[in-house]
């Protein structure tokens, strides 16, 4: 707990929670985990937030990486639902991508066959769930363009 309200009360930027999940089953899946994790994770982050209370720093930022496990409709928007909740100031979601340090053509069919197809099927169940300017949380989304060069 004392760790919590050192992070809470810090000047710190913000806080990234790499939850890359909607609901327990998927964090399960998707983490590897034998035990969830996710309501214990949802309860910590929800204290930090009421903690630090109206300051907007540290800025809390959930991330999410989008596999065939956890990227439904129903999934992405539970995430956003509890983030708007619970006061997290941001979602940040992207896809997977390619690990560091491999041939650059391969990375590139990594992206073309994978990367790209899987963006057009999350853009679409990721509609109505992003922000517009000044909405909170700000809930976005990196594509691929953005994640590699090509």
């Amino acid at each position: 707990m004392s760790e919590l309200c050192a992070i809470a009360t810090s000047s710190e930027d913000y806080v990234s929670i790499s939850l890359d999940a909607g609901s327990p089953e998927s964090h399960m899946i998707t983490k590897n985990l034998r035990k969830n994790w996710f309501d214990e994770i949802i309860a910590g982050v929800k204290l930090l937030c009421q903690i630090r209370g109206g300051r907007n720093f540290p800025a809390v930022r959930f991330s999410y990486i989008m596999n065939e496990h956890n990227a439904s409709h129903d999934e992405l928007a539970n995430i956003v639902k509890v983030a708007r909740d619970i006061g997290v100031n941001s979602v940040r979601f992207s896809v997977p991508y390619d690990l560091y340090g491999k041939p650059f053509e391969q990375v590139r069919e990594y992206k073309k066959s994978v990367e790209i197809p899987f963006n057009a099927v999350v853009r679409a169940r990721l509609d109505g769930l992003l922000s517009k300017p000044g909405d909170k949380p700000f809930i976005f989304y990196i594509p691929p363009a953005c994640q590699t060069w090509t």
